[in-house]
């Protein structure tokens, strides 16, 4: 139930990539199944711009394999659920059927250098506990376009049923000055890894969904 709970409290915040790989995959035989997905942006910014842009895109191709997906700012507002305790979110996230989480960061390359997502830890859940409540410490902060920090972007998609993470992707490492490119860039090549790894599939049985 903590790694269900811990992710809401992140729901407040928020490439030319040199690459996107896949860091982590869950094995499974064949690819989870979900009721509804919430996609989370963090990026840490005065501005809410970038992240409704980067939510309603990922809500948008999600929509259009035919799952229930939706922005966390749409359905939970500006501040999302961070002032909830752990057992409120929880009971809210349950309320409204979310069975999955996909979260999207920037990170402070000199904080957490990229390519270290998982390393040296044989219960991956375990770090990504750790790793994603450290998102505060680590993200970079993006409200100066001009800034000259080196970051990269993660992606990680947990399956709030089993309390298990699907995958985790990240890009190769770009400059601030580089933001909007690489972010839109990042969109792109990760959905495309998940798609072409199986980790999201065409649903059957559901109608097109409308995109947000």
């Amino acid at each position: 139930m903590k790694l269900c709970l811990f992710l809401l409290v992140l729901f407040g915040f928020t490439c030319s990539p040199s690459g996107v790989t896949t860091t982590w995959k869950a094995d499974h035989a064949v690819p989870s199944r979900y009721h509804k997905i919430v996609v989370v942006g963090i990026f840490k910014s005065n501005n809410d711009s970038l992240k409704a842009a980067v939510e309603n895109a990922y809500v948008k191709k999600l929509s259009g394999l035919g799952y229930n997906a939706v922005s966390s700012l749409t359905e939970f507002g500006p501040g999302g659920l961070s002032n909830m305790g752990e057992a409120n979110t929880y009971k809210k996230l349950c309320s409204e059927g979310i069975d999955a989480v996909m979260t999207i960061a920037i990170v402070d390359a000199t904080k957490e250098p990229p390519g270290k997502f998982g390393e040296l830890h044989p219960y991956p859940n375990d770090y990504y506990y750790t790793h994603i409540w450290n998102y505060r410490n680590m993200s970079i902060d993006i409200s100066d376009p001009q800034a000259d920090n080196l970051c990269y972007c993660e992606a990680v998609l947990f399956n709030l049923s089993t309390l298990e993470a699907e995958c985790t992707i990240q890009s190769g490492p770009f400059k601030q000055t580089r933001l909007l490119k690489s972010v839109q860039n990042f969109e792109t090549k990760s959905f495309e890894l998940m798609t072409r790894e199986k980790i999201l599939v065409k649903q059957k049985g559901h109608g097109k969904q409308k995109p947000f």
